[in-house]
């Protein structure tokens, strides 16, 4: 049982998407600290002028001892309508426009109150339309313990884990020793992001790696679900 592990990111970018399609079961880490300036909350889009951060404004009073699932959006400023117009001014001329009309519509429909929901319902939906069936499982219900590695194989224990797939970058931080001990297999994510001819400038975004939208907005869901079988 291969298992990838991550918290729910904002218009996740398209590395998040592929390691999602490659695992068995996918954790959302919704019981962590909440990162500021990360992207919890927000996530890059390409435009003519260049890139953009798209972000969901959040209340910030006391998230240090928060955790991400406790997030609350900040809707005292309609920040919606700017949102979608953004989204809708920067690909409405794209080729695929319509293959991302479905999570524009989600996102302006959706009443959430909490951050983590938003992106959770968000992330599904892109599943959804490119027909990726791993299953989806919440950290915060399955009640994990310890903190960083031990947290990590808590959870991968739990839900019956003999792989975990991992990026690259989290050699950085874990406990080899006890992942060994642990007898769960480390598996790395290999992904490469795909060139592409971008509608709004002359050079590929790739460099600037930013959310999956922007991928199918230029590519189109087909050719995306192509490049997430390879």
């Amino acid at each position: 049982m291969r298992i990838a592990i991550h918290q729910p990111e904002h218009l996740p970018w398209f590395g998040f998407i592929h390691k999602i399609s490659k695992s068995d079961k996918f954790v959302f880490l919704d019981n962590v600290q909440f990162k500021k300036n990360y992207f919890e909350n927000r996530n890059k889009i390409v435009t003519k002028q260049g890139v953009v951060w798209l972000t969901v404004p959040v209340r910030m009073k006391g998230h240090t001892s928060k955790k991400f699932n406790e997030i609350l959006i900040d809707s005292s400023n309609n920040w919606k309508n700017k949102y979608i117009k953004t989204l809708k001014q920067t690909y409405g001329k794209s080729p695929y426009f319509n293959d991302i009309v479905p999570i524009i519509n989600l996102i302006s429909n959706d009443q959430s109150s909490f951050l983590s929901t938003l992106n959770i319902n968000i992330i599904v939906k892109l599943c959804e339309l490119l027909n990726i069936e791993t299953e989806f499982v919440f950290a915060s219900k399955i009640c994990p313990s310890g903190n960083k590695s031990k947290l990590l194989i808590d959870i991968l224990q739990k839900v019956n884990a003999s792989e975990y797939l991992m990026g690259i970058s989290s050699y950085d931080y874990i406990n080899i020793d006890l992942f060994l001990n642990s007898k769960i297999k480390i598996v790395d994510h290999e992904f490469t992001y795909p060139v592409y001819n971008h509608f709004n400038c002359i050079e590929s975004s790739a460099k600037d790696f930013p959310s999956i939208l922007d991928v199918i907005a230029n590519l189109g869901l087909e050719k995306v679900s192509l490049l997430l079988n390879k």
